[in-house]
């Protein structure tokens, strides 16, 4: 009987810890998928400037091209490909803002898409001056 009760004690703590680990892991998910976009999306409606989380790869490599004094083409398209890169993230955003449910309703939908077009645009310009200058 004891036994029993032992066996039937380590399964119940046994789905206890299951379940605590399946509750923190459906949160980390809910933070990297969801909360983690509408954050983007709300600092960039807000700001339009590029989050940053996202220049922080491309800032660490320009400090590395300034320390090693290496010419100014490397730096050009190091720009150049963070920007293709920012682009193509905020194109990703857009995509999720036409599909999700999250969006109170289709008049908020419509605003935040709107916005967020004009930051491309913006941002598809400052692209273009670093080919230029």
């Amino acid at each position: 009987m004891a036994n029993i009760l032992l066996i039937i004690f380590v399964s119940l703590v046994v789905l206890l810890g299951i379940n605590v680990f399946s509750i923190r892991y459906i949160n980390f998910l809910f933070t990297k998928l969801v909360r983690r976009k509408h954050e983007w999306i709300e600092s960039i409606i807000s700001t339009s400037q590029i989050p940053e989380s996202w220049t922080k790869k491309y800032r660490k490599k320009t400090t590395e091209i300034l320390q090693k004094q290496r010419n100014k083409g490397n730096m050009k398209i190091l720009s150049k490909k963070a920007y293709r890169k920012y682009l193509q993230r905020l194109d990703q955003l857009i995509s999720y803002i036409k599909i999700t449910t999250v969006v109170e309703n289709e008049e908020v939908r419509k605003e935040i898409l709107i916005r967020l077009q004009e930051v491309r645009k913006e941002w598809e310009e400052e692209s273009r001056q670093i080919v230029t200058v």
